[in-house]
């Protein structure tokens, strides 16, 4: 795996993760909460695939590494409001 890939799983094994990234069937941009957390899902190395638990829909979703544009740890986002609220 590279690093990138490395980080959107340990992210997603660590709890809830916000993941953007193009539909190949539509074309369109997705935006959806997924998460591995308790979920016992290995990685299978010879794929470019990346299946993940869709917190908001209640089901499996597959998505093609490429294709992801952006994700954001919601437990390390978290971690920053709170620190910037503390600052205030």
């Amino acid at each position: 795996m590279n690093s990138f890939l490395d980080n959107v799983v340990d992210s997603l094994n660590a709890g809830e993760v916000v993941i953007t990234y193009k539909s190949l069937n539509s074309g369109r941009e997705v935006k959806g909460t997924y998460t591995l957390k308790g979920k016992h899902v290995g990685l299978n190395p010879n794929t470019d695939k990346l299946v993940a638990w869709d917190v908001e829909n209640k089901k499996w979703e597959d998505i093609q590494i490429d294709t992801i544009t952006m994700y954001v740890d919601l437990k390390v986002a978290s971690i920053g409001e709170i620190a910037n609220e503390d600052e205030d």
